[in-house]
């Protein structure tokens, strides 16, 4: 397969006189498949191809009958496939009108229509979010016809389901109901199941039909009435999900759990490897219950607002399986004699094959007692250690395998911010050499402005990381912070190839960061834009010039506009190629990639490539996760 590559980095559509290249594009996957030993529909580099070519979608104007014509079935059906995230269906529209919808594929050709419609994964991912404005009677018959639609062109194949209703409770008969009796009728399809509508609705018809969920394998349930979970939940439907013997990851948001038991949904917790958990108001005896029914749990994320607690004293709670941990205990309980529900879960931990911890919100010293004990009785080797405080830092000396070192906490005004004092007693410097990323992200709130950068620098001043490259600083730091950390890689000897800084100091970063390949740049007003891009600029000489060895810019905002994007693409220019003097040939290197983030507008890739026509720039866009995979409710 020897053209593949080249054949991945094709992009037919980038500007208008291009678009005669899409008569050729079918003939060059011609002379591609021939090369390969194995059947096309299990043939790697044609999925990766589908995967890089959406652009067939947008140019569905601009393509002729002739040439998609050309494409052999299971191509356009791989290509369709990937094309199709998923059926996004609407109040008020029917369908979306956006690129991905098969309704936009079927409408190119006659031969796309009938591949479309022979193409049933197309129409097997559905998200439909019901979220009427509360002025307008809606009619749901076009929406229910849609969605009629894809459950039926689906055919057997396994659906992937997210169904959202955020309809008002007042109304006399709920529109999930509309909803819900067609996707019952399919139930033995499930495979991936998203709910996010009030249980009063949606466990009386689980309850009501009986069914083996033989394909489920992945379960979301978000109750809609969040506040304090109440709901007039059916007395015990247990076992509702019993007859689903593939189903190994559960996500449960707001349910009801205070005098309401989380194993009420009916989950058969043995055979659960991920679970996650959000609730607002929380018994940490519910919780035990469901852990000490999961012993091949692996991975485990809690969220939880408010405590409650029926027991104080809990037996110990041992998960081997168990490799990644992700807490946040957001306020104490109400009673201030309640325990933090943080202590009190590591208190009875052990996990033997824990890699990952995250641990955010409240944390003092009772919290990072219990924290050290799991640790130690656990033996556990850590590889990701995320910390909402830098004053945690002492576990260093528990995790000398770790990789990837967080220090961050996503609490905003509202929330009870986490101590930030380190204690007077002297410590001793850390090495910690398997350590290869470290991402500063945590923001001190007013009383914390002292207690802040100096807890960094004397967190740094205790680091030594040989193999550190990976270095992220996301948010503004102080003077004697730049220090410490400037200290801490001049003592560590590393060389740091990935740099992001969202800093106003980030040439000062620069100036002593010189192996940095990858640079995220910052989004600054052009006033402090401006004096960077320059200094990154290669003029006739290298010597005064940041970042000599950079090899890829990664943008994640408008530069589009002004005087600043002339400056940006001048610069993308002048490191396109090495200086002609003999000596900084020997030390620059040729700028190779361009990244956009989402937050950069859609015209930007063309606007760059006008202004460099001929240069060989790969211009890529940052991954992106489906939010179906994300359980983004």
């Amino acid at each position: 397969m020897t053209r593949a590559p080249q054949l991945l980095n094709i992009d037919p559509c980038t500007t208008s006189g291009d678009k005669k290249s899409l008569p050729i594009f079918p003939a060059t996957i011609y002379q591609v498949l021939p090369s390969t030993r194995c059947p096309v529909t299990r043939l790697n580099g044609v999925v990766s191809l589908c995967r890089t070519i959406r652009f067939l979608v947008s140019a569905t104007q601009t393509m002729s009958k002739e040439s998609s014509s050309r494409l052999p079935v299971e191509i356009l059906e791989e290509i369709f496939s990937c094309a199709v995230d998923r059926v996004e269906l609407h109040v008020p529209e029917p369908h979306c009108a956006g690129s991905q919808s098969p309704w936009n594929l079927a409408l190119v050709c006659r031969d796309w229509w009938g591949v479309v419609l022979s193409t049933p994964c197309v129409w097997s991912r559905i998200s439909l979010e019901v979220n009427p404005d509360g002025e307008t009677r809606l009619n749901y018959s076009a929406l229910l016809s849609a969605w009629n639609l894809c459950l039926n062109r689906s055919r057997s194949h396994p659906l992937t389901i997210k169904f959202s209703d955020r309809s008002d409770d007042g109304e006399s008969r709920s529109p999930s109901t509309l909803f819900l009796e067609p996707l019952m009728e399919h139930v033995q399809r499930w495979e991936t199941v998203v709910f996010s509508v009030s249980l009063d609705t949606l466990l009386p018809y689980l309850s009501n039909y009986p069914a083996q969920f033989t394909r489920l394998r992945r379960l979301c349930i978000a109750h809609r009435n969040w506040i304090f979970g109440e709901c007039s939940v059916i007395g015990n439907p247990v076992g509702l999900f019993q007859d689903a013997p593939l189903l190994s990851c559960v996500c449960l948001f707001n349910l009801p759990c205070y005098r309401q038991r989380l194993g009420g949904v009916g989950i058969p917790w043995s055979q659960i490897a991920h679970l996650w958990i959000g609730v607002n108001v929380g018994i940490f005896d519910d919780l035990y219950d469901v852990l000490k029914n999961t012993p091949n749990l692996v991975t485990f994320y809690y969220k939880i607002t408010f405590n409650y607690y029926g027991s104080f004293t809990l037996p110990p709670l041992e998960l081997s399986h168990l490799e990644q941990v992700i807490w946040s205990s957001v306020y104490y309980g109400w009673e201030d004699e309640d325990p933090p529900a943080t202590s009190l879960f590591f208190e009875i931990l052990t996990a033997p094959r824990l890699s990952s911890l995250e641990v955010d919100g409240v944390c003092g010293d009772r919290e990072l007692e219990a924290i050290q004990g799991c640790l130690q009785r656990s033996r556990c080797s850590v590889k990701s250690l995320t910390l909402p405080t830098l004053c945690l830092s002492s576990l260093l000396t528990l995790t000398p395998d770790i990789e990837i070192l967080v220090f961050e906490n996503k609490l905003d005004d509202e929330n009870y911010p986490p101590y930030n004092s380190f204690d007077d007693d002297p410590r001793a410097q850390v090495e910690l050499p398997h350590l290869r990323k470290v991402v500063l992200g945590c923001t001190f709130y007013e009383a914390d402005s002292v207690d802040g950068p100096e807890a960094t620098s004397r967190l740094f001043g205790l680091l030594k990381a040989p193999q550190l490259s990976v270095l992220e600083v996301i948010y503004e730091c102080d003077d004697i912070e730049l220090e410490a950390i400037r200290d801490f890689l001049q003592r560590s000897r590393c060389s740091v190839k990935s740099l992001k800084v969202s800093s106003r100091r980030l040439s000062s970063f620069l100036s002593f960061t010189p192996d940095v390949e990858s640079l995220v740049l910052p989004d600054f007003d052009k006033e402090i834009l401006t004096p960077l891009l320059q200094k990154l600029t290669f003029d006739h000489s290298a010597s005064a010039c940041l970042c000599l060895k950079l090899k890829k810019i990664v943008l994640n905002f408008d530069i589009s506009a002004g005087p600043l994007f002339n400056t940006f693409t001048d610069m993308l220019k002048s490191r396109l190629s090495v200086p002609p003097n003999s000596l900084d040939r020997l030390r620059c290197s040729r700028l190779t990639e361009l990244e956009l983030g989402n937050e950069v507008p859609k015209h930007m890739k063309s606007w760059v490539q006008k202004r460099l026509p001929q240069e060989p720039l790969v211009i890529t866009y940052a991954r992106q996760v489906s939010s179906i995979d994300r359980w983004d409710l």
